[in-house]
């Protein structure tokens, strides 16, 4: 191939067969990681405990009644919606002191947030829009856990999907331009090699706007 004498610049095809296997494996991988930008914007919305603002991490939320890592209650259960979603179907679950007969510990905003956000329930069921959600955002509430004003929690705002599509784009076109002056795009020809170099313009065009997204978090 490097050798054909209908080759325009046979030297130069020589030097574009290396990048032409290179821009192909970075757009396979593309195409692989485009899933990770797409399934995340597919996803339910996390259930924040301030969704509007910041939290108060360190103000103190209640009271939690631990049997070692398992929890049997807490002064959250004396609010009836939140004994209605949460401590009724638990065994023995407690909303005093007086009556935990385990470790009565004080968790704040921001542990108490740490705990369900390690929930398996939450991890599940739990999520944004739900009546549950609901609930747990009141207590925090409540609790004067959410700050007026600062920085609210990341919202996808759809910038997953289009992240997806964009680097699905980024892939084929990474694909393709290696494609043509690869070994199997046949007999290289000047008008390949131009293809190629204008797929690869678009390429870092399309890098700058990828970037871009990424940084601003659109």
């Amino acid at each position: 191939m490097c050798t054909d004498p209908d080759s325009p610049s046979p030297g130069a095809f020589c030097c574009m067969r290396g990048w032409a296997i290179t821009a192909i494996v970075f757009g396979v991988f593309e195409l692989l990681g485009s899933w990770n930008y797409i399934s995340g914007s597919l996803g339910p919305t996390p259930c924040y405990g301030c969704p509007s603002g910041s939290m108060n991490a360190i103000t103190i939320a209640g009271y939690n009644c631990m049997d070692g890592g398992t929890w049997k209650g807490g002064s959250q259960c004396a609010d009836q919606d939140y004994w209605d979603a949460f401590c009724d179907d638990t065994p023995g679950a407690v909303t005093t002191q007086a009556d935990c007969a385990y470790l009565w510990e004080s968790t704040t905003c921001s542990e108490n947030a740490g705990f369900w956000a390690n929930s398996e329930l939450f991890q599940h069921s739990v999520v944004g829009g739900t009546e549950e959600c609901d609930v747990v955002q009141a207590t925090f509430a409540a609790a004067g856990c959410c700050a007026t004003g600062g920085t609210a929690p990341p919202t996808d705002g759809g910038s997953g999907m289009i992240l997806g599509v964009l680097a699905i784009l980024l892939g084929l076109l990474r694909v393709t331009s290696g494609s043509l002056l690869s070994c199997c795009g046949g007999r290289p020809t000047s008008r390949k090699l131009m293809i190629a170099l204008v797929l690869q313009i678009l390429v870092m065009l399309l890098d700058v706007v990828f970037a871009i997204m990424l940084l601003v978090g659109l």
